[in-house]
């Protein structure tokens, strides 16, 4: 199986707010002065509108224009009108404009674009947005200059004037150009502006808000792209200054998530050197993660969700979710400000969280590991007339921990585990529900949520596959393990046969972390957790893996099933009738052989073929070999998997090892069964 490395989970999200995206009452206004934003008649009307305001003379409708094409491009059609204009000729001078106020509209306006999706960022880099970008840094935003510092409103709030308003602004668009797109990336490599922003990743000096939104680009463009950094050594000090610094109780949300990313944009810089630095340096890594993974997300979040107001379905229908009360009367706008806020800050600690447990995750996982893994499943071919239940299963997915000792007792003394554990739970039906129908905010928290728990179980599977029980806690965490993720995995049905993105992610964890206990179980024969396994279980499981259509959610499925095939053929699992349970795994496990060759196809069969190999190896389940067929199944099977091998031999890829010695072992097997009987 193998751990997984973690992608930067902000490629799929939604991007924070630090300034400039439209409020709530932003959006209510616009609602109450009649504009349309989804009307197929006033569409080419209200973008002409807006043009006009953009291109006039006066820097107060430059300002409106810009402003209203910033909520306007949330329709799809206006949206669509607007990228066709080629836009960026006709926003982007105006980063340039003599008015301050029109600049930072500007760059507000080119960032929310960015933000829609990755095929706007392309179609933006194809309109010369990079060009523009570049000159903006280098003009207006020189090696001297220094972000002023504000001083706080009556709110609590850190002002931030004009000028560091938008260069935020500007660091935001450029963070979701290069993110998306390979030429934006490869234009900040050339025209340096990696020192620019480096320099204002001090809070002390900079700003926490002009800090982090620098921290969240420059984690991006330093993954994969290390030598984008001039100076290693002496940017590897000032990270680890800014690390060393103290949280102050003001905005220690935001000075916790920035030291967070300059941990990932450490680990991106320093690569598999990572774990070769100081003691003193992981030690303040992984205290770092655990302060973060110690804050109460859901607490925060429950107490959100029954702040925030009757949503319209709840109005309509008369009916207010369990544990609201029930309030009729309209919210006044201070209100409002101030649930913003909080949404913001706990979306804050969702994204610091998301990205300490894909640090956790990558500090775990090995180029070491990840090569033993393939040597160990392409192994020698299986000698069957040799089979002995000490040595049977030689295709274990144990990996041997190359983990520092230091760095294992931080994770038990800090209870890393314990944490992570924490985040895999989800959040209570109704606060998802009540989420969902309030505003952008609570949905994009409900969002966040859900990304938090699948990078938690993904987290969860590379800790079972790097350390031995007794270091997770023992049979009973083992147990409590299951019992957490066996729900998750099988509530989640595709509608229509469809499973949704979100769906499908938390699945794909989900099946991954179980496969991974399943296996920890069978490598530590500690198995008391699968008794009571039914054939309910295992028919759920069959018909979850047939309905999604996902090559590596059936892969961790088929490995979940071959598990406990292996676990009942050899008696280590009490589950009732177990041969009956065989001959269902060994039924499943048919039927995927007679799928066609899509993408994908032979490794799934390898996978297939190393199961039954594993769970009917011994002689004393020949009965139900003879029942199913499978021997004559197999052998008429067998030319036409030679064949897919011949024809897909140049895709395969560094599986083609695996999916020929699946071939091989498959022979042996026909004939060594065939030889006992089962044909």
């Amino acid at each position: 199986m193998g751990k997984i490395r973690l992608r930067k989970a902000l490629k799929k999200g939604i991007r924070p707010n630090p300034v400039g995206i439209p409020s709530l009452k932003e959006l209510a206004t616009a609602e109450n002065e009649g504009l349309s934003l989804e009307g197929d008649n006033g569409v080419s009307t209200y973008v002409q509108t807006i043009l006009d305001q953009v291109r006039s003379h006066l820097a107060e409708e430059r300002d409106s224009g810009l402003n209203s094409m910033s909520m306007a491009i949330r329709d799809s059609k206006i949206l669509e009108e607007i990228l066709s204009l080629d836009i960026i000729s006709i926003v982007a001078p105006l980063l340039f404009d003599q008015s301050l106020l029109v600049r930072h509209s500007a760059a507000g306006a080119l960032r929310n674009l960015s933000g829609v999706s990755g095929t706007v960022c392309d179609v933006m880099v194809s309109q010369g947005v990079m060009k523009h970008l570049v000159s903006f840094f280098k003009q207006n935003y020189g090696v001297d200059w220094v972000p002023k510092t504000g001083k706080r409103g009556g709110d609590g709030t850190l002002m931030v004037d004009t000028i560091t308003q938008t260069y935020i602004q500007g660091i935001n668009l450029l963070w979701n150009l290069c993110e998306w797109n390979e030429n934006a990336l490869k234009t900040f490599n050339k025209e340096s502006l990696f020192l620019g922003i480096a320099k204002t990743l001090n809070p002390k000096v900079a700003g926490i808000s002009v800090a982090l939104a620098a921290g969240q680009c420059l984690n991006t463009v330093t993954e994969e792209n290390k030598d984008v950094v001039p100076n290693e050594p002496e940017f590897e000090r000032l990270l680890l200054e800014v690390l060393g610094q103290t949280v102050p109780e003001e905005d220690q949300i935001q000075w916790i998530y920035l030291h967070i990313l300059l941990i990932g944009i450490l680990m991106n810089v320093k690569s598999e050197e990572f774990l070769g630095l100081t003691s003193t340096v992981t030690d303040l890594v992984l205290r770092r993660l655990s302060q973060v993974l110690g804050f109460d997300g859901m607490g925060e979040i429950k107490g959100f969700s029954s702040e925030v107001p009757i949503g319209p379905e709840e109005m309509e229908t008369n009916q207010v979710h369990p544990g609201r009360k029930k309030r009729r009367e309209p919210f006044d706008p201070e209100k409002t400000d101030e649930l913003e806020m909080k949404a913001e800050s706990i979306q804050t600690l969702l994204d610091a969280q998301i990205l300490s447990l894909e640090i956790l995750s990558n500090l775990l996982f090995g180029e070491e590991e990840e090569t033993s893994e393939l040597q160990e499943e392409s192994e020698e071919e299986m000698v069957f007339e040799e089979m002995d239940t000490a040595t049977e299963n030689t295709n274990d997915e144990k990996i041997v921990s190359t983990i520092l000792p230091e760095v294992c007792e931080c994770i038990k003394s800090e209870d890393l585990i314990g944490k992570v554990l924490a985040k895999c739970v989800s959040l209570p039906h109704n606060v998802g529900e009540i989420l969902k129908n309030n505003g952008e905010y609570g949905k994009r928290i409900e969002r966040k949520s859900h990304q938090l728990r699948s990078t938690a179980l993904f987290c969860l599977q590379n800790i079972l596959l790097t350390f031995d029980l007794p270091f997770i806690g023992g049979s009973h965490t083992l147990s409590h393990i299951y019992n957490l993720i066996k729900p998750t995995t099988l509530s989640i049905s595709p509608q229509d046969g469809v499973l949704s993105p979100r769906e499908r992610e938390l699945l794909d964890a989900a099946t991954s972390a179980l496969r991974a206990v399943v296996q920890k179980g069978l490598d530590d024969n500690s198995t008391s957790f699968l008794d009571g396994f039914s054939t309910a279980d295992l028919n759920s499981l069959c018909l979850l893996s047939e309905s999604v259509g996902d090559d590596r959610i059936e892969t961790n499925v088929i490995r979940v099933v071959g598990g406990v095939g292996m676990l009942v053929s050899r008696g280590k699992i009490q589950c009732g009738d177990g041969r009956i349970l065989l001959g269902r795994i060994g039924e499943f496990l048919l039927g995927f052989l007679g799928h066609g060759p899509e993408r994908g196809y032979l490794w799934r069969v390898a996978e297939v073929l190393d199961t039954i190999f594993d769970v009917f190896a011994e002689d004393d389940f020949n009965d139900i070999l003879l029942h199913l067929q499978m021997i004559p199944k197999l052998t008429a099977f067998q030319p036409l998997f030679r064949k897919h091998i011949r024809n897909q031999r140049r895709e395969l890829g560094g599986k083609r090892v695996i999916v020929e010695t699946s071939r091989t072992n498959l022979s042996r097997f026909i004939d060594y069964k065939t030889k006992h009987g089962c044909s």
